[in-house]
């Protein structure tokens, strides 16, 4: 433990340890800096990780590990950073990846585009020359804007010129897609408007882009139904594994909470200060949901200023995760539940489960949704909060059994995460970072490279999103954009 007032020459603080705190902290060891990672919680992971009851292990939300084939950013991203894919935390590849169902229809996606179209044709009752088509061109757009490097940073002339000659082919060849509506696109793909086909590929960008058909790009629209393509996987036992091996060479410093940051020597180095004392970097990355504690960055008013212009931006909606026990296995380890049941306008009606194998024929699961967080801000909810979690486990449950139509004996009731469990646990309330919209392009979300030197973002609300996916892509162009530093 140390306290008082350090200078370390050469150190790097990463200030969160979710996935972008843990990759960008191996990052930099890498490189041969030494990194201290501060976690106010008591494990790493943050909306990723887990938590244990009974001796049973619950991922905190029903987290995918998508980008695992060859050439995709997760895939990239680990072989950067040395740690090979079933290495110590037993990363593999489901398949199938995905049930959906809806309306009492079911259907299996596997890794493979090529293999879905017959039931793809089933769900949404559409030609298959049509469903042919669409799933073309999104085994196109993901391998070019995925697997193809892609570099975005502007925060020289240099990398100016290297993002704009890296982008230009990407926008050239998709510049149509990137502005039409994704609502007129699949009109005119599908050649239906229906309900029926709305429901579905909304419940799809909710949950990769935050947002519905009607708000985002064709081309953000491509790249959510893709997600399942890229290589889709969990770790074995909870993810502790990964994120313990990503840092086992890194200072953690757990139960510490950051209460403020400034520059200082023109920026040329960061203060960082917590409860156990205050330390001096040369460099800095935001991994914590900064956008929704503005009040760290208090003392340097340059900083909040920067991070301010983009606090409008974070999502209106949060998540509510229930956690249960199943002794009833599933063909495939997430379910994508389509329903109408959002019970008055509390959940979306669209309920992400997954499962995590823990002994014989036991399992935990996680059941994810979105709420809006402007319904839980109501100082009349909180004052009827027990009351409300209560109503909310018993009833989701039945929506998941009747669902998927299975006996309720064989679910178990754990407890309940609340947009207000995450405000205490997790600092934040607007899960699932900064929806991707037509009004809202990635050109205009936080960039991971800022304009104060040896300052750097590396979270859901900044470039290249949420997830590992997203933040994987983060850390490839963080990466870039460092070697354009000559560190």
């Amino acid at each position: 433990m140390w306290c008082g007032v350090r200078r370390m020459k050469d150190r790097v603080a990463v200030i969160g340890g979710g996935i972008g705190g843990t990759l960008s902290a191996r990052l930099f060891t890498i490189l041969g800096y030494e990194v201290s990672v501060f976690e106010q919680s008591d494990k790493l992971g943050g909306c990723a990780g887990y938590f244990k009851r009974d001796n049973l292990t619950f991922n905190i939300g029903a987290t995918t590990i998508g980008g695992l084939f060859s050439g995709f950013p997760v895939h990239r991203a680990l072989e950067l950073l040395g740690v090979p894919l079933n290495e110590n935390c037993e990363l593999t590849i489901s398949n199938p990846t995905m049930t959906i169902i809806r309306d009492g229809k079911k259907i299996h996606l596997s890794p493979y585009i090529s293999e879905w179209e017959e039931g793809l044709c089933y769900l949404l009752e559409v030609k298959r020359a049509c469903i042919k088509k669409l799933l073309d061109m999104t085994n196109r757009v993901l391998k070019d804007c995925l697997i193809r490097p892609f570099y975005f940073s502007f925060h020289s002339p240099k990398s100016a010129l290297k993002s704009y000659l890296t982008g230009l082919p990407l926008f050239l060849r998709y510049h149509t897609l990137y502005y039409t509506p994704a609502s007129k696109f699949l009109k005119e793909i599908l050649g239906s408007s229906e309900q029926r086909v709305s429901e579905f590929f909304n419940s799809l960008t909710l949950i990769t882009a935050q947002s519905t058909i009607n708000k985002i790009s064709a081309l953000t629209l491509l790249l959510s139904l893709g997600y399942v393509a890229t290589g889709v996987g969990s770790i074995k036992n909870g993810g502790d594994s990964l994120f313990n091996r990503l840092t086992d060479s890194v200072e953690v410093h757990l139960n510490t909470k950051v209460l403020s940051i400034r520059g200082i020597n023109n920026n040329r180095a960061y203060l960082v200060r917590t409860e156990q004392g205050e330390e001096i970097f040369e460099r800095l990355i935001l991994s914590f949901p900064v956008l929704e504690n503005l009040s760290v960055l208090r003392e340097d008013w340059q900083l909040y200023n920067y991070f301010k212009r983009f606090e409008s931006m974070k999502s209106e909606n949060s998540a509510l995760v229930f956690y249960g026990i199943s002794t009833e296995s599933r063909f495939a380890p997430h379910i994508l539940l389509i329903t109408k049941e959002t019970l008055d306008g509390i959940t979306s009606g669209i309920y992400f489960i997954s499962y995590l194998k823990q002994r014989d024929n036991l399992f935990t699961l996680t059941i994810s949704t979105h709420t809006p967080i402007r319904w839980w801000m109501d100082n009349s909810i909180q004052s009827k909060y027990s009351y409300i979690k209560k109503f909310l486990m018993e009833r989701i449950a039945e929506i998941v059994t009747s669902g998927l139509n299975t006996d309720t004996s064989k679910l178990r009731v754990v407890d309940l995460a609340t947009p207000l469990t995450f405000k205490r646990y997790l600092a934040r309330m607007s899960l699932g970072g900064i929806p991707i919209t037509m009004e809202q392009p990635i050109s205009k979300i936080l960039p991971n490279v800022t304009p104060f030197r040896g300052l750097y973002v590396l979270n859901d609300q900044s470039l290249f999103y949420q997830g590992w996916l997203g933040l994987s892509m983060g850390l490839l162009n963080l990466h870039e954009a460092l070697k354009d530093e000559k560190l």
